[in-house]
């Protein structure tokens, strides 16, 4: 009923969620999700555990059965799923491990029934840079055969089926496509809008070149500061983003003072001197 009234479809245990949902484009009926054990406080942070899983209804989300044949059992982290638009018999899941890296991706071809590990000996061991707790999607190209996006620090794409992996972005010190990759639409066989930690980026020409797509106004600040000796400009720590200062004269065009994750700023009673 468009959202006015909602009843919960599946639960796995208190300490975990779902993390990751996808539907069968050939039949709505059908869809797959990914749970794991996820708890964030002041007090704890529970990023893995034993219901990292792979589930699939056949009646639009009124039963769900865990999914097994030759997936893991073990404790993992988090889950994430795509399906094959050409081919929705076919899923992947990629499994973040205990020390938040690639523990392997899954791929099915009979609708979740077996599952077999694709090759990832080519693939950087650090492609998530041992945060996968935070990202590492996987993507199908709906447009392409056997192409698959794993998104993590850079973006990482294999045309192949897992034979090779390499990087289909710019490496991210260079700063024209920024770190930590969160989640890709594609619009045609070789473009596609690419969100991260610094914004959304867009591409024609299969990852060759990019375009910054400038003036969203999404920047995650953790905290806010006013300089006493300079009234009028404010301060503020982002996310992945630095520290950075200005006002409404220069909205778009604030500079970075230091980079990384900013968080406090902090003054002094020398006007030259600043905490970042």
């Amino acid at each position: 009923d468009g959202g006015a009234t909602w009843a919960q479809s599946l639960f796995v245990a208190d300490q975990a969620g779902i993390i990751d949902l996808v539907m069968d484009p050939a039949n709505t009926q059908v869809l797959y999700a990914s749970s794991w054990d996820r708890i964030r406080t002041n007090q704890e942070s529970t990023t893995y555990g034993p219901n990292a899983k792979v589930w699939k209804t056949t009646d639009g989300g009124a039963n769900w059965a865990a999914l097994s044949g030759g997936l893991p059992a073990n404790n993992q982290s988090r889950v994430n799923l795509t399906i094959d638009a050409m081919n929705p018999a076919t899923v992947y899941a990629c499994y973040v491990d205990t020390t938040y890296n690639v523990q392997g991706i899954y791929k099915t071809t009979d609708s979740g029934t077996n599952w077999a590990a694709i090759d990832i000996s080519n693939l950087d061991p650090n492609a998530l840079g041992g945060f996968g707790w935070y990202f590492g999607n996987i993507f199908a190209n709906p447009f392409q055969p056997n192409e698959i996006y794993v998104l993590g620090v850079q973006l990482w794409r294999t045309t192949d089926n897992g034979v090779n992996w390499s990087e289909a972005d710019p490496s991210w010190w260079t700063y024209s496509v920024h770190a930590d990759k969160h989640d890709i639409v594609f619009t045609g066989a070789n473009s596609f809008y690419l969100a991260t930690d610094g914004g959304l980026y867009y591409t024609s020409d299969d990852g060759i070149s990019w375009i910054d797509s400038e003036f969203i106004p999404n920047t995650q600040f953790y905290r806010v500061a006013v300089s006493p000796h300079q009234p009028g400009v404010y301060f503020g720590g982002a996310q992945d983003n630095g520290t950075s200062s200005g006002n409404a004269s220069s909205i778009n065009s604030w500079p970075r003072i230091f980079g990384g994750d900013g968080f406090q700023v902090l003054f002094t009673s020398d006007p030259q001197e600043m905490v970042a």
